[in-house]
């Protein structure tokens, strides 16, 4: 996993970063879970690379959901609760 301060992998590899990122917060989802949610609410390639970008500087909004947080970041959380998470917060 990428640690803040490294944000290569978010440009690189945003879809798999972010599920590591979701995946350290929400133990109930499987990682296959998980990445079907990413990638159905990332959309394209600049899209998941702010998300990514975002969650890499602000893994906190994950569990405490609060803004300034992109759409992006909302309609992940939002997306995640409807797979079953339980770890993370709603928007």
């Amino acid at each position: 996993m990428t640690a803040p301060g490294h944000p290569e992998r978010a440009v690189s590899d945003p879809v798999g970063l972010i599920v590591d990122l979701v995946a350290v917060v929400e133990h109930g989802l499987e990682p296959d879970r998980i990445r079907a949610v990413v990638t159905s609410v990332a959309g394209g390639r600049s899209k998941s690379r702010r998300l990514a970008s975002h969650l890499t500087e602000h893994p906190s909004v994950l569990s405490d959901g609060r803004s300034p947080a992109p759409r992006a970041v909302g309609d992940l959380l939002i997306a995640l609760r409807e797979a079953g998470a339980q770890a993370v917060s709603a928007p």
